[in-house]
């Protein structure tokens, strides 16, 4: 198995939510709500693969780097069977869909890219505004003081692009859930029936970062 030094990286960013090593982008508030509210033209997002999924097993808590590299084996196993997507997309996809409930942007189509190293530092289009949220660190971690259960990590940034490439509005996502202990499942019970409690925890991550920009970054649109 062939991994690139990156996806060592990843699994520390995802396993040591305080270490900070994901990307974090300052809050920007929007400072004229009037001008987003009469803005017109289209709103897009932006679309690309995110960071490797990281399952971080108990069992394999002490084995050091042979732990960290059958981790991301795991994580990558679960994204190829399908059982997850990544949050950010459900991100732009509910802000895009408020965005344009209230201003007179109509929500248009995604720019796509094939690796976030191809993203322009602020992907734009012509008369309109961009939605981007890209994930930084997701997965699976165990309960500190459970090692049988197990709760769902998010970090990312999400930002709104004017035409001009302006970043009118911008927060970072850090979560994690379920974050009480006595609420957190087992990995049996996240990925049966096809990870249905999995792909709704991520879900739940994705509708907190949503609000978390709505308050910090959009209040008096």
């Amino acid at each position: 198995m062939t991994l690139k030094l990156s996806h060592l990286l990843a699994f520390g960013c995802a396993v040591l939510m305080s270490s900070g090593c994901a990307t974090k982008i300052k809050t920007v508030q929007l400072d004229n709500p009037a001008e987003l509210r009469a803005a017109t033209g289209s709103l897009v997002t932006v679309t690309e693969p995110p960071s490797d999924f990281i399952h971080s097993q108990s069992s394999k808590a002490m084995l050091g780097v042979i732990g960290s590299i059958m981790n991301i084996d795991a994580g990558m196993e679960i994204e190829r069977n399908g059982v997850v997507s990544d949050p950010s997309l459900t991100v732009e996809a509910k802000l895009s869909e408020y965005l344009s409930a209230n201003t007179s942007l109509t929500a248009g189509d995604s720019l796509s890219y094939k690796s976030r190293k191809d993203v322009p530092d602020a992907p734009t289009i012509q008369d309109g505004y961009t939605v981007d949220a890209v994930t930084e660190a997701w997965g699976l971690n165990y309960g500190a003081l459970n090692w049988n259960s197990y709760h769902a990590i998010y970090k990312g940034n999400v930002r709104l692009i004017d035409p001009k490439g302006k970043t009118v509005a911008a927060t970072h996502c850090s979560y994690k859930y379920p974050e009480a202990l006595e609420d957190q499942p087992t990995y049996s019970e996240l990925i049966s029936g096809g990870g249905i409690l999995l792909q709704k925890n991520l879900q739940i991550v994705a509708n907190k970062c949503v609000e978390k920009f709505k308050a910090d970054s959009l209040s008096g649109l």
